[in-house]
């Protein structure tokens, strides 16, 4: 089972742990998606980042509308 963590509008790893602490014993992994509600938020790779260093299984999502190849290997 995974569970989503929506990256905070912050860059503060604290807010992102905040929302993924409780999924710990809960999910077997956790989705990190991209361009959540057309605001400005911590990038979805910094956030899987984060997750994995801190033992998470993270999923990254990354949204390919608009984005070319070039612009994915970017992200």
């Amino acid at each position: 089972m995974t569970a989503e963590v929506v990256p905070p509008t912050s860059c503060d790893p604290g807010d992102l742990l905040k929302k993924a602490l409780p999924l710990r014993e809960l999910a077997d992994a956790v989705n990190c998606t991209d361009g959540a509600g057309a605001r400005a938020h911590m990038g979805a790779t910094p956030a899987a980042a984060i997750l994995l260093q801190k033992a998470f299984e993270p999923i990254l999502q990354l949204a390919c509308r608009d984005r070319n190849r070039i612009a994915l290997q970017a992200s």
